[in-house]
């Protein structure tokens, strides 16, 4: 097995909707993509996951504050949410058309997304990646390199496999935990309907 397959493998991966978009781009390096990644301000797309990464940072540290100055804490959590309802506002401002956008159904992980298309792309071709999770808003740009395109009998007429190439790491930890909270989520309503 080659190294691409065993990684694909080492990712979970779960049948979610999201707000998808993609397009095809020239050929560059790894190291410019993620320079542009890193390097760009935030925009009202990418802001919610840049502040759910640093929140995924904080956490440690508000649990020392929260032993030694409980008030103290407990006002950073609310200046926490004050931001986050900023974010989300600026999001939706700047992004109400994509926002309106139908979600669809991918298979997602980690290491890669699939989805549906009518357009056939080759494998090989660079792509950039636009996904908006739900419900979180949480809005990740990565670029990703097409790993096949097979015909598919669904609503779209192929079927295409997209793993990530440059990405940031906080990105791929917040799809991470998006997979595994929707994973838990499913499980716990499939407890309830049984129960």
């Amino acid at each position: 097995m080659d190294q691409h397959a065993a990684d694909r493998r080492s990712h979970y991966r779960i049948k979610d909707e999201v707000v998808f978009q993609y397009r095809r781009i020239p050929e560059t390096s790894c190291e410019r993509l993620i320079e542009r990644l890193s390097d760009d301000l935030p925009n009202a797309f990418s802001i919610k996951a840049r502040f759910e990464a640093l929140s995924q940072r904080m956490i440690p540290v508000l649990k020392q504050i929260e032993a030694s100055a409980p008030a103290v804490a407990r006002y950073l959590c609310l200046f926490d949410q004050k931001l986050e309802l900023l974010a989300e506002s600026l999001m939706k401002n700047e992004l109400g058309n994509t926002l309106d956008a139908d979600p669809v159904e991918v298979d997602i992980s980690a290491g890669g997304i699939a989805f549906g298309t009518d357009v056939p792309l080759e494998p090989g071709t660079l792509l950039e990646l636009r996904l908006l999770l739900l419900p979180s808003l949480v809005g990740i740009q990565a670029y990703g390199r097409v790993v096949y395109c097979k015909p598919d009998g669904g609503a779209a007429s192929h079927r295409v496999g997209v793993c990530y190439e440059c990405i940031l790491e906080e990105d791929r930890d917040l799809i991470a935990r998006h997979v595994l909270h929707r994973d838990a989520e499913r499980l716990r309503q499939r407890r309830c309907t049984t129960d």
